[in-house]
């Protein structure tokens, strides 16, 4: 399920090539997610919204929609992940594991949405404040 650079494929993944549209230094891993949760959310064609604090730490507070993959990977970065239109989700980190976690966070945003039905999202205040931190303390980490 990682996809790295243009030499990895895989039979279900989006038509386009999603592996040549990144490089090391702007999309260095990059990760499908295509569970249940993330593919029913992409059918509603619209933005996922912060439910959950793990999200808008590492995420922000929404992921964009993008109808094809080249416009994800435009998109990607800030924030680290794109709903890709009818197929799931684009993730993205700048190591696997922060990508596979990026991943498991989104699918578990998208349970909570899609389970939340009628319930509000967190507060844009909130999630861009969590986020804020997240970043100031990952940055200190990362220099140390």
């Amino acid at each position: 399920k990682m996809l790295f650079e243009s030499r990895v494929t895989m039979d279900n993944a989006p038509s386009e090539d999603i592996l040549s549209l990144g490089n090391r230094k702007t999309l260095p891993f990059v990760r499908w997610e295509n569970d249940p949760f993330s593919v029913t959310w992409s059918h509603r064609g619209a933005p996922l919204c912060a439910y959950i604090d793990d999200f808008a730490q590492m995420v922000g507070y929404y992921a964009p929609v993008c109808k094809t993959a080249p416009q994800a990977a435009r998109r990607l970065k800030h924030p680290s992940a794109a709903v890709l239109t009818d197929r799931g989700a684009l993730c993205t980190a700048d190591n696997a594991g922060d990508a596979l976690a990026v991943s498991m966070i989104f699918q578990k945003n998208c349970a909570a949405a899609l389970y939340a039905a009628k319930s509000r999202p967190m507060s844009v205040a909130d999630a861009m404040l969590q986020r804020a931190v997240y970043l100031k303390k990952n940055s200190k980490q990362k220099d140390a």
